[in-house]
């Protein structure tokens, strides 16, 4: 990564956020994903930036569970402050903490209390059963319902908490996200240098 050096490349190079080089596609198309929840999960777990670690954040108050593996695209910066979130589709299932290389097939524009929580929805690239699968479009139509459904559920039953979902975008819609999440990550990286 541009700006990084040999002393804070090594400081970050077990770190799960800033160690791990996203590795993206020159068009956004595909980048890699660190998992933090497998899919079927009621925990949802958030990775302690400081650390490197998973912590547990809160055990999902719905009774709904993850519909895919979820987590985030390293040294990206989205709307949220957060790093990128992904859904991750795959046939087997993926643990927390393993990088995932994904081929990026669309977003579900999201808010979150009014603040904008865009989930990019991406398949796993060595899953031959997903080979096929270039657009959101392309995945199970259930799947879509059943993501879009999780993410307009899974915080009803909390206290102060809201979400809106929009529909689907496309994968050309995602990457452009992609793109500019990793660029808002290297330029926020430079500006905390200076």
């Amino acid at each position: 990564m541009a700006g990084v050096g040999g002393a804070e490349l090594a400081q970050h190079a077990a770190h799960a956020l800033h160690g791990v080089d996203p590795a993206p596609a020159a068009d956004g198309g595909a980048v890699k994903v660190v998992v933090e929840i497998p899919a079927g999960s009621k925990a949802k777990y958030e990775l302690d930036e400081v650390s490197g670690l998973l912590a547990l954040d809160r055990v999902l108050h719905s009774s709904v569970t993850y519909p895919a593996a979820y987590g985030f695209v390293p040294r990206s910066l989205a709307a949220d402050g957060d790093a990128a979130d992904a859904l991750v589709f795959c046939s087997v299932p993926l643990v927390p903490l393993c990088v995932v290389r994904c081929r990026v097939v669309g977003v579900l524009p999201m808010l979150d209390n009014n603040d904008k929580d865009w989930k990019l929805l991406c398949v796993a690239e060595g899953d031959p059963r997903l080979a096929h699968v270039r657009e959101a479009r392309d995945l199970p139509p259930h799947a879509l319902r059943e993501a879009a459904h999780f993410f307009a559920t899974y915080k009803q039953l909390e206290k102060n908490k809201s979400v809106e979902i929009g529909e689907v975008q496309d994968a050309a819609a995602a990457r452009r996200f992609v793109l500019d999440a990793l660029r808002e990550y290297s330029d926020e990286h430079r500006r905390s240098k200076l």
